[in-house]
């Protein structure tokens, strides 16, 4: 397919295949805000293992009044000019405490085309748990994986527990085959933009 190049616009373009005629257009796009028009939000996930072997993990006190009080996993929109890593990274000392260091993607979540989620699995190398209230969290805890499963805390919500499984998960192969696993880090870019394509496709019989 080719597209011709007009200032903001790619224009479209018509390809007849099998007596079917596909229409390909591409509209505008605007300039890309971050913390406007489009989200970057940073996920650290953080594991402590307990003297028996189990289990813990990492959560904040959310002090936003919509949840007031609940818990929730660290994290955050990544700032305009930030990196997701420094994002990742900085979210997780306000709201908990703990410095941190990324470790490895876990995963991407995509909604729309304005919401963006990266989730690490991060180790802590410093810092002391929150226990002051301030406007980023009332304070930080750490709960058992089980605790947290059964719903045994009040959550925010329990979207992040298939991330808690994919941590797991990685926790597990990671010291089975470290020196195999293929890395995902660094990821040197900054997101204070990003291009983006809009596409409607119809084919006419």
């Amino acid at each position: 397919m080719e597209a011709e190049l007009d200032n903001n616009y790619i224009c479209y373009n018509i390809i007849k295949h099998d007596k079917k005629t596909k229409f390909f257009f591409f509209f505008e796009c605007g300039e890309i805000r971050c913390g406007e028009n489009i989200a970057y939000v940073a996920v650290g996930i953080i594991f402590r293992e307990r003297d028996d072997g189990n289990l813990e993990l990492l959560l904040t006190q959310e002090a936003k009044r919509r949840c007031l009080g609940k818990w929730y996993i660290p994290a955050g929109r990544v700032e305009p000019g930030e990196t997701i890593l420094d994002g990742v990274i900085r979210e997780v000392l306000e709201e908990t405490g703990y410095k941190c260091e990324p470790e490895e993607l876990l995963s991407v979540e995509v909604q729309g085309s304005g919401w963006y989620r990266f989730s690490f699995y991060c180790n802590v190398i410093g810092g002391e748990r929150k226990v002051i209230a301030d406007n980023e969290s009332l304070g930080a805890n750490w709960f058992s994986i089980d605790e947290i499963k059964a719903k045994k805390i009040d959550l925010r919500a329990s979207d992040f527990l298939k991330i808690i499984e994919k941590a797991m998960e990685y926790r597990q192969k990671r010291k089975q085959f470290a020196n195999n696993l293929s890395r995902f880090l660094p990821i040197p870019i900054s997101v204070d933009g990003l291009f983006i394509e809009f596409a409607i496709l119809r084919t006419i019989k």
